[in-house]
Order: C-alpha cells, then sequence, then structure tokens
C-alpha cells in the first residue's frame, strides 16, 4: 500500500527560509547563528536551547509524516543525535529550521521504508514457515496412513 505524504509543513518552513532576509535571521530572544556556533563548539546547553526549541517543530512535522507518536520520537532522537555527531557542520548551516525538517523528513522516509521492507521479510519468512510446517504435516499424514495401512494389513 502506497502512502502519499503531506509535505504542507515542509514547503511552508522553505518558503519561509527563502523569504527571510539575513538580517532578519536574528532576534534578541535568539540567535540562531550564535547558538549554531555553540553547539558546533561543543557547547551542551546551546545544544539543549537548540533541542528545546526545534522539537516540538520536528516532532508535529514527524506525526503528520508517520502517524505515530512512537516513531516521531524516534525520528526526534535520531535527528539530534546526527546533529549533535555531526555538530561541526552547523557552522554552515544558514536556516536550521528548513535544514531540520530536511533531516526529519529523510529519517522518516528511511525509516517508513526500512518498515516496509522489513514487514516483507516477516511476512515472506511467515510464509516459507507455513510451508515447512505443511510438509511436516504432510509427512505426518503419510507416516500415519503408512503405518495404519501396515496395522490393517497384518491383521488375520
Amino acid at each position: 500500500m502506497r502512502r502519499i505524504i503531506n509535505y504542507n509543513f515542509f514547503d511552508i518552513v522553505c518558503k519561509r527560509a527563502l523569504s527571510t532576509k539575513p538580517q532578519e535571521l536574528t532576534d534578541l530572544s535568539y540567535n540562531e547563528k550564535d547558538t549554531l556556533r555553540k553547539v558546533a563548539e561543543g557547547d551542551e546547553a546551546a545544544f539543549r536551547e537548540l533541542f528545546d526549541r526545534f522539537s516540538p517543530k520536528i516532532r508535529m512535522y514527524a506525526i503528520n509524516l508517520t502517524r505515530s507518536d512512537y516513531l516521531a520520537e524516534e525520528i526526534i532522537q535520531e535527528v539530534f543525535s546526527n546533529i549533535w555527531i555531526n555538530r561541526q557542520q552547523l557552522t554552515h548551516i544558514v536556516s536550521i529550521e528548513a535544514w531540520l525538517v530536511t533531516i526529519a523528513r529523510n529519517t522518516g522516509s528511511n525509516m517508513l521504508r526500512r518498515m516496509a521492507h522489513e514487514q516483507l521479510i516477516a511476512k515472506e519468512l511467515s510464509a516459507q514457515a507455513r510451508m515447512v510446517e505443511d510438509v511436516e504435516q504432510d509427512l505426518e499424514w503419510k507416516e500415519y496412513h503408512e503405518k495404519l495401512y501396515n496395522a490393517v494389513a497384518s491383521l488375520p
């Protein structure tokens, strides 16, 4: 079954990122470039700030993509783990929100693809197990009939 993915949130984020002028990227309460620089340097408090600010948006996007709270939490964990592991690259990011949504989309798509593949393998293994079970039952049935035939044949 093929699932249609709603990219409205992603489209809105990208349009906002493209229409925002560079001097508008920062405000007094949150300096995106400074936070990204701090995270790139390994500042855990800045990473926590980044997580607190963007994880609800990523969660909303991930739930929309997967229709699952559990998978959404997995995507959030994967996205922010990858950010921390590759934090040195953060200084090159122009719009963190658009970048995070792209990572979430790719992570979610990969996760859904992997799950579909695993389900296909599980179905195939289940079908093979049923075939083996059927063969075993056939052998048992033949053995039973052979013993029954021999028993009947040995009657006086």
